[in-house]
């Protein structure tokens, strides 16, 4: 009762402790966003020309084709977002309108019609329709879902925890994305097509069933405060991009950010090289590395829920960018049992604060503007967020194959040479490295330390004050006028009746 209470009533969402109901539901539909994008980015390739035996040619062209639309969708559906007022809020209704329509397209995504006589024609045309119906409805709902999370609650250790809660799920999301369908490849022994394409349409059924679930289990858990769909009267296009990339300390995380995402661009595609070609040629250094992972990410989940409760995530990023760097650069260059120990413990203590603070960092960004603008603009943010940050996944794997060709890499040799062997260290961690070096500067003059953060919000709470007021006295105007409106038809009726009598 005391969720639902909180709810229905104006409440300013600093004072908000976000209960397991709301906290979970929103962790389910990270969980669930980042198992999509993961399975649309992995395997949607091998799948259509494995299995279904499209040519890589005429994928190429739809995927250069939906990249060209992919760019700016972002920003436009994040400002018509902003824009939107309905008696359920400005976010939750897209999630009603969009989650069967992501559902339905993603799993015929994995049912299309199989090559006949006219060629690929037709199967082609299908995946390419079915393929932007899917990201429509994904980049709504994702967009919708991310705007949530700084209204959700805007207390800095409330935003942590519900972030933290929300990396908890998504990891093991991930982790099911990224490995099962490996296991559903037609050259398995024993397997051909036929079986290969059941086991990926079951599986990607399940993740589809799955994902409607959570949007489910948002919309019932997580409601919209009314004071800023209500009150706050939205910017138009123009006036809204001019406040944005006004914002400095938006401008200081987008660039900080897009160097952090393509690191991470270049990290996760290349870990399986590091593995594969690195470390299991070295004996007992796999079992070191664990060791030295364990010892990174334990503190270094510790610290990010302990520092950015109490203190924003200026120091936290900052600590993430100064381990990034020195430990790509000591793992790279420092070819000795100092330099991977060292390296792998702090890049693994870098981890936790690159996954779990990006929206508590977006929240803060948001309540700034809200302090200077007197309005939020969620979906605005994160849609131009989007936009930046997308080139880096393939940026990085595009930079990961360039090197691998220039190192002369062959994976049908045992044992790589030297030179490709710090071709893969270089690329998967050195690149990275010297990336943060200007992160770590960027996060040294990012503008909201904790004295500022504190300022931004005392600001806002008295802000909030006043549009609850301002709520309540519209609300309090509306039942006078629907009282009046009343009265004025009973007396109407009532004169009415007795001109009937005489």
């Amino acid at each position: 009762m005391a969720e639902d209470s909180q709810n229905e009533n104006c409440v300013d969402p600093l004072d908000i402790k976000v209960p397991r109901g709301p906290k979970f539901a929103y962790a389910f539909a990270s969980g669930s966003v980042v198992m999509l994008m993961i399975v649309l980015n992995s395997w949607t390739n091998i799948y259509y020309t494995d299995v279904i035996g499209v040519s890589e040619n005429s994928l190429a062209i739809i995927w250069l084709v939906f990249l060209s639309w992919n760019m700016i969708n972002d920003p436009l559906f994040g400002y018509i977002m902003d824009r939107t007022k309905t008696k359920w809020g400005r976010r939750i209704p897209y999630i009603m309108i969009f989650s069967p329509f992501l559902t339905i397209s993603f799993i015929l995504l994995w049912t299309p019609p199989l090559i006949s006589g006219d060629g690929e024609f037709s199967t082609v045309l299908y995946f390419t329709i079915m393929l932007f119906v899917f990201d429509v409805s994904l980049t709504f709902i994702q967009i919708s879902k991310s705007s949530l999370f700084p209204e959700i609650s805007m207390n800095e250790g409330q935003r942590t925890s519900l972030a933290f809660t929300a990396t908890m799920v998504t990891l093991p999301c991930m982790g099911i994305a990224m490995i099962l369908p490996n296991f559903f490849h037609p050259d398995r022994p024993g397997w051909d097509v036929v079986k290969s394409a059941l086991y990926y349409k079951g599986f990607m059924i399940g993740v589809g069933i799955f994902t409607l679930c959570a949007w489910i289990f948002l919309i019932l858990k997580v409601k919209e405060q009314p004071i800023f769909c209500e009150v706050d009267e939205p910017f138009n296009l123009g006036t809204a991009l001019k406040e944005t990339f006004k914002n400095k300390t938006f401008l200081y995380f987008l660039a900080f950010n897009f160097l952090l995402q393509l690191c991470i661009g270049l990290i996760q595609p290349g870990l399986p090289y590091i593995i594969t070609w690195v470390l299991r040629k070295q004996g007992l250094v796999p079992t070191i590395i664990g060791a030295c992972c364990t010892l990174g990410i334990i503190p270094g989940t510790i610290y990010t829920l302990k520092v950015s409760k109490k203190e924003g995530v200026r120091k936290p990023f900052l600590t993430t960018a100064i381990c990034l760097c020195f430990g790509g650069i000591f793992y790279t260059f420092i070819d000795n049992i100092f330099g991977m120990i060292v390296g792998w413990t702090m890049l693994a203590f870098a981890l936790p604060n690159a996954y779990i603070l990006y929206d508590v960092a977006m929240g803060e960004i948001i309540d700034e503007d809200e302090m200077k603008t007197k309005i939020r603009r969620e979906a605005t943010y994160y849609g131009i967020n989007n936009f930046a940050i997308k080139p880096c996944i393939s940026i990085g794997i595009a930079v990961l194959n360039w090197i691998l060709a220039f190192t002369n890499f062959d994976e049908t040799l045992e044992v790589q040479t030297d030179l490709t062997v710090f071709g893969m260290k270089f690329a998967v961690f050195g690149i990275p490295g010297f990336l943060m070096i200007f992160g770590i500067i960027l996060m040294r003059n990012y503008p909201i330390d904790t004295e500022y953060l504190n300022k931004i919000k005392n600001a806002i709470a008295e802000l909030h004050q006043n549009k609850i007021q301002k709520l309540e006295e519209m609300k309090a105007r509306g039942v006078a006028i629907a009282e009046k409106r009343d009265q004025s038809n009973i007396e109407s009726n009532g004169k009415s009746n007795d001109n009937n009598n005489l």
